[in-house]
């Protein structure tokens, strides 16, 4: 009881926070554009609202967890905002690095066209980044947010004339961005899964 209701407390905070800001930004929207958004819009919207709160339970449990595991309020913070930096900045260089080894090792090993190298690179360095939250964030509400996106990842200029230009209907982006959700809501449950078990296996003593 005690760690869920932390975490949905701090959740529905920073929720009511978010919720308002939304309206606000609406708001201006309308007042300066004068369009009324329509209902599929209206539902991007609020799917891009879940996603953050999806994105938020996911550093709220990373933050209880450490919180428990670290026995030092200072050193529970700073664990975090490494944890925080690492994803952030440090992920992005060590996936480029060993996308790049990857690829040079088989460009020395085969002849392959360059544009496919690079767009093996590209997905590389793509599936490497996945392992990032802000990432997967990223990928889900540009997607959502704009239908223009058809595709996650790196294509060939040949394949370019094969896309057609219409936007997708939301349900085929719901669908392209599936995966993503499921990876925050799988390591969100995956923080909070800890956090109980290292809290439950704390021994409990009187002071």
């Amino acid at each position: 009881s005690f760690l869920t209701g932390k975490f949905l407390a701090g959740v529905t905070s920073i929720g009511l926070m978010l919720l308002r800001i939304f309206l606000i930004v609406g708001g201006f929207g309308l007042m300066l554009l004068g369009v009324p958004p329509t209902a599929e819009e209206i539902i991007r919207i609020f799917v891009f609202f879940v996603l953050c709160l999806v994105y938020i339970g996911f550093w709220m449990g990373l933050a209880i967890l450490f919180s428990i595991f670290f026995k030092r309020p200072a050193t529970s913070a700073l664990g975090a905002l490494a944890m925080w930096v690492f994803l952030l900045i440090f992920l992005g260089l060590i996936a480029n690095m060993v996308a790049v080894n990857l690829v040079t090792a088989e460009r020395s090993a085969t002849a392959v066209n360059q544009e496919e190298l690079a767009v093996r690179q590209a997905n590389i360095t793509n599936m490497i980044m996945r392992i990032s939250p802000g990432t997967l964030f990223e990928e889900a509400s540009s997607t959502v947010l704009s239908p223009t996106r058809r595709t996650l990842g790196p294509i060939l200029a040949r394949e370019t004339v094969r896309l057609v230009p219409n936007p997708l209907p939301l349900d085929q982006s719901l669908i392209l961005v599936w995966p993503q959700l499921t990876s925050l809501i799988a390591l969100t449950a995956l923080c909070f899964g800890l956090s109980y078990v290292i809290f439950m296996r704390r021994e409990v003593r009187a002071t």
